[in-house]
């Protein structure tokens, strides 16, 4: 078998073994905590948070490394923070013995701020273990559901899921491809060997700022100790801070829009021929729900006009439960029904009517 040959094998072969692990994440987790609670919408079960196996190593310094990830399989965005017990081995006074000593708690951030349904990010504790002994693996120590839509399809990433051949690294490009400046994005993934253990977590250095249509590198570096164990990556995400509420309509000037929902927002952008906010939306909750929507109101006949799918919303104008007006803010208390839809609202800017 030629060389050539002999890489596709192993390209196939890994890819193989990266879409079976991502199953894995999704069907296969083991939850470290529950919470029962009747308001799901409002409380979600804790149970829909799960973590996967986690590994460990010790890095060039020495320090004990504990990685892992915390999937989100419920139908709501999540903020998280991870916890691990952990005692001093030193005794703080004579004839104390290190057993003694009270367990306390390490909390950690993810490092994706937000998961959302069907997604996930890694975490890593770096632990001094001449001062500290672990109990224990690392476990949910917060969490707080947010209906803040995912704005993460405006952000294209092209990388090689395999690690880069002699450093382990995981290299591509960042590309924005929708309407809205995306400030402060990282991309993270969980980094793995020939057996598909998971052996440590990366992240790059975050990018100050893409603009729309501006592709930009970047690269995760893994631990020196265990660059050369790393064959692939997966589960690749980004972290970002939600999108500036302004979206330009040229000529220097901006829409102010506010848009809460538990949803995956899609080609966000503004059409200036038509005066229009246009947006793909999609509802976590499979049977679909709701969608509010602020804009400045311009004059006292500002007024705006919603479709969904080409079509007239229902009672835009009749219902005051659907859109209020108080003189500064249009309010449209919306419904997203289940599947993937195009909602168009015109009159966005200093037209004021429709």
């Amino acid at each position: 078998m030629t060389h050539v040959a002999k890489f596709l094998l192993i390209t196939i072969l890994t890819s193989i073994t990266m879409l079976l692990y991502c199953s894995y994440l999704l069907h296969e987790q083991n939850a470290y905590a529950m919470l029962s609670n009747s308001n799901y919408s409002a409380n979600p079960p804790t149970k829909n948070l799960t973590f996967t196996k986690q590994g460990s190593y010790t890095d060039s310094h020495g320090m004990l490394n504990i990685v892992g990830v915390v999937d989100n399989v419920g139908i709501t965005p999540a903020e998280v923070r991870v916890g691990l017990n952990v005692t001093q081995k030193e005794a703080s006074e004579p004839g104390i013995k290190s057993s003694d000593h009270a367990i306390f708690t390490l909390i950690q951030s993810l490092y994706g701020k937000v998961i959302y349904p069907l997604g996930g990010a890694p975490f890593k504790f770096v632990i001094d273990p001449s001062h500290y002994d672990v109990h224990g693996a690392a476990f949910l120590a917060s969490q707080s559901w947010k209906p803040i839509a995912n704005y993460d399809s405006m952000l294209r990433l092209n990388y090689s899921n395999m690690a880069s051949h002699q450093d382990g690294l995981l290299t591509g490009t960042a590309k924005n491809i929708g309407q809205l400046d995306l400030r402060d994005v990282s991309i993270y993934a969980s980094a793995h060997d020939s057996t598909g253990k998971q052996i440590d977590s990366v992240k790059s250095t975050p990018i100050p700022i893409i603009r729309p249509g501006e592709e930009v590198k970047f690269i995760a570096t893994p631990d020196p100790a265990i660059r050369s164990k790393v064959l692939f990556y997966s589960c690749a995400g980004v972290d970002l801070n939600e999108p500036i509420n302004t979206l330009s309509v040229g000529n220097g000037k901006f829409i102010a829009y506010d848009l809460q929902a538990i949803a995956k927002v899609i080609d966000f952008r503004y059409d200036n021929s038509t005066d229009s906010i246009k947006f793909g939306i999609e509802h976590y909750n499979p049977t679909g729900g709701p969608l509010t929507f602020r804009l400045a109101q311009l004059s006292d006949h500002h007024t705006v006009f919603v479709t969904m799918d080409g079509k007239p919303y229902p009672s835009v104008y009749d219902s005051k439960a659907t859109i209020t007006r108080d003189g500064k803010t249009i309010r449209l208390n919306l419904f997203i029904p289940k599947g993937e839809h195009e909602f168009v609202i015109r009159g966005v800017s200093d037209k004021g009517t429709v």
